[in-house]
């Protein structure tokens, strides 16, 4: 390596081999650079061309190319003139070797740089000088004074530490343990595991080649083919006495061809004395034949697991379509696809027959004959395992059920996994019943989907068996019931309220004919939500929205969207805009068509721009559509519409919904406003801190549907925030001319 001084500046060329060792560098230290010239500022050995950098806090020397990106020769000296780096770059990226050198002279660390990346293996020394550089900004191992790091195309691969004499450590300090005998002399300790390890490149995809790994002790624990990090052909796993446990084959992560275990647990398998277990799998599933075997070889069970099932057509399987249909029916679909070797499929029918007939014997049959028998610890383990790794992916709880894990948690996941298919649902979680008749599990989900059918009487009938397994469990769903399912009677009737000082300034700024436009379209709004339901449940139904055509002299109003701006004065309250010119602009707005027209007054900067929207909440779409809308959300709209309602009625002197003929509000029109505002603000609290700030400050809080506010889970306190919030708008539309509607976006902004 030679260096040139050309034109006025420097250039580092190095003529000689391809350095791509450590060793090659020491063998090939760089010239002393030529310091000549005078001395200006610079302290003694720092060229006069070097500028000083500090944000480094080190003078350097380097040039650019025509991009003004460093090209060329580098060096840096730190403030006192020693040297600390020699380096170079090509247009910006460093390349070639790098030294750098701790203040008293001594090397400090060596490496090479390949397109800007650190290659190959890199070197750090330690120094006893206090200046020296430290080998690393944090976590330095006690006593380590040489730090080796390997660099490959996917970065950092390995690194190594190293005490004064040159003895290897580990991250923790202590001494790197000896390599077995019997472990290759290429493997490297993994302290994170524990075992030694070997056979693989480590790319930026992940390993690749044939990975062995011994214990501490040296003995051989597994050997696997990876292919960019997964498991792609051959893989073994051996116990810690190094006798084969398993073994199989993979294709791109995922087990495909002969798998053979051995060495059971005398209790996996019902049958105690089997030894060994073959088989096959397709694409991670279990196919074709399987057998168990004694110690001496002899077969002792065997089952034919089938075809693979298909991702794509599997969701088209009549197993799980949703409808009824009788046991003998389930049953014979069952039969036809055990003869067409689709097992799990025909599994699941006849766990559908077991469900309507509520006789699980002929499905437990099937499951004795047609999957793997395991034993009840194993079979268990093996689902509970499935289940937590693949809680919704059919596919895997599928395979799990022919390979003889546990049938009731399997169903019950499955029943899980497809809960907008009732009746399949309800028919798999009904079957987990059969096989386990005191787990709760499937008990609560059922129950939970009984509600959202609307099956309030079959839903409290599995609540009232749950209470006795699970009474807090069965109390929470009690309360889903009554938060989704109401009574639509007059809800302020069931309030009594003590004045309070102030409230009695709070008072109704509205006209008759004003209300009772107001009442209209809450009457169309809830006229709506109620085909919506009679779409999916009985006229009859405890939960039927009323009817409020009796609001409706004229038949439903139009619902509008449009846009308002007000000033900064005007939305505090100050000189409102006239009646005639509020509703000849609420006029201009669209109507329930979704075309919206420009606000009739220019925004000006200070003003504030309000959205107005009276179809928020409703279904969306033509009536036709209406059958496929599940009843919790057209319920959960309901309850915030009728609350708001009822209040709007009562806060004029009715006690029913009406429209009035005069405004006549109640002596509690005041507390009943300032409720609506509390109550608002402290279901958000619940929402936003667990109501830890409402006990910081001392605020009460209240009982919604039975329970106390604070206790109620957070996706129901979202149901009373929307009641209360839906309330307080009206009362705030009432009582304030600046507002021109209920349905305003900032009246269900933040409190």
């Amino acid at each position: 390596m030679r260096l040139h001084q050309l034109a006025g500046s420097w250039h580092l060329r190095y003529d000689g081999p391809n350095l791509s060792r450590v060793e090659d560098l020491l063998l090939t230290p760089p010239v002393p650079f030529d310091t000549s010239g005078p001395a200006d500022q610079h302290p003694p050995g720092v060229p006069p061309t070097a500028v000083w950098v500090e944000a480094e806090q080190e003078w350097q020397f380097s040039d650019t190319d025509d991009a003004g990106v460093l090209h060329g020769p580098f060096r840096s000296w730190r403030a006192d003139g020693t040297l600390r780096t020699i380096a170079a770059h090509t247009h910006g990226k460093q390349v070639g070797p790098a030294w750098r050198f701790h203040p008293d002279g001594s090397l400090f660390s060596l490496g090479q740089f390949v397109d800007g990346s650190p290659w190959g293996v890199h070197r750090r020394y330690a120094n006893s000088d206090l200046r020296a550089e430290r080998l690393q900004s944090c976590c330095v191992p006690q006593g380590a004074w040489q730090l080796r790091q390997e660099h490959g195309s996917s970065g950092l691969v390995d690194r190594a530490w190293f005490n004064r004499d040159g003895v290897r450590l580990l991250e923790n300090g202590d001494l790197y343990p000896d390599r077995p005998s019997a472990v290759l002399p290429t493997a490297w300790f993994n302290e994170n595991t524990g075992v030694w390890e070997a056979g693989v490149i480590r790319e930026e995809a992940g390993r690749t080649g044939t990975r062995r790994v011994w214990s501490s002790d040296g003995v051989l624990l597994m050997v696997e083919d990876l292919n960019h990090g997964k498991r792609h052909g051959a893989v073994q796993s051996f116990d810690e006495a190094g006798v084969l446990r398993w073994e199989g084959r993979y294709a791109d992560g995922r087990r495909s061809g002969g798998f053979r275990a051995r060495g059971h647990a005398t209790d996996h398998f019902m049958d105690g004395s089997v030894h060994e277990q073959e088989g096959s799998f397709l694409d991670d599933q279990a196919v074709d034949i399987w057998r168990t075997r004694d110690a001496g070889g002899a077969v002792l069970a065997e089952r034919d697991l089938g075809l693979a099932l298909d991702e794509n057509a599997l969701p088209l399987s009549p197993v799980l379509a949703d409808e009824q249909r009788t046991a003998a029916t389930w049953r014979q679909l069952a039969g036809s696809l055990f003869d067409q070797r689709r097992v799990a499929e025909g599994l699941l029918a006849g766990a559908r027959a077991a469900a309507t007939s509520g006789d699980p014997g002929p499905f437990r049959n099937a499951l004795d004959t047609m999957t793997i028998p395991l034993g009840a610890d194993a079979a268990r383990a093996e689902a509970n395992d499935v289940v937590a790794r693949a809680p919704d992916q059919l596919i895997p709880l599928l395979d799990a059920l022919k390979r003889g894990a546990d049938a009731a948690i399997l169903l019950c996941a499955i029943g899980k996994a497809l809960v907008s298919a009732e009746h399949a649902t309800l028919d798999f979680l009904t079957t987990a019943l059969l096989l386990r008749p005191d787990w709760t599990e499937p008990l609560a989900t059922r129950a939970l989907v009984f509600g959202t059918r609307g099956d309030l009487v079959l839903a409290r009938a599995d609540i009232a068996r749950l209470s006795v397994g699970a009474p807090e469990e069965a109390t929470t769903l009690e309360l889903v019931l009554r938060a989704y399912f109401p009574r639509f009677d007059f809800w302020p009737a069931q309030h009594s309220f003590q004045a309070r000082a102030g409230e009695a300034e709070l008072q109704p700024a509205r006209t008759p004919s004003e209300v009772s436009e107001v009442v209209m379209r809450y009457a169309t709004r809830l006229g709506r939500l109620r085909e919506a339901l009679r779409a999916r449940v009985a006229d009859d139904a405890p939960f039927m929205i009323p009817d409020l055509s009796a609001l409706l002299p004229t038949g439903p109003v139009p619902l509008a969207r449009f846009a308002f701006t007000m000033s900064q004065d005007e939305y505090a309250g100050a000189d409102p805009l006239p009646e005639a010119e509020a509703e000849a602009e609420a006029g201009a707005g669209a109507d329930d068509t979704g075309d919206t027209a420009p606000a009739s007054n220019a925004a000006t900067p200070e003003a504030i721009e309000i959205a107005v929207d009276e179809t928020q909440g409703l279904p969306a779409g033509a009536t036709t559509l209406m059958p496929i809308l599940p009843i919790l959300p057209i319920l959960r709209q309901a309850r915030a519409d009728w609350s708001a309602l009822t209040w709007l009625c009562w806060a004029v002197g009715l006690d029913a919904p009406g429209l009035p003929d005069e405004i006549r509000p109640p002596p509690a029109f005041g507390s009943a406003a300032m409720m609506t505002m509390e109550r608002t603000w402290r279901c958000r609290d619940k929402l936003n801190t667990s109501g830890l700030l409402a006990l910081t400050k001392g605020i009460p809080g209240f009982d919604w549907e039975g329970t106390p506010i604070d206790l109620v889970p957070a996706t129901l306190a979202e149901v009373a925030l929307g009641e209360y919030l839906e309330a307080r708008a009206v009362f705030s539309w009432l009582c304030d001319p600046a507002n021109r509607s209920p349905w305003q976006d900032d009246l269900r902004g933040a409190d």
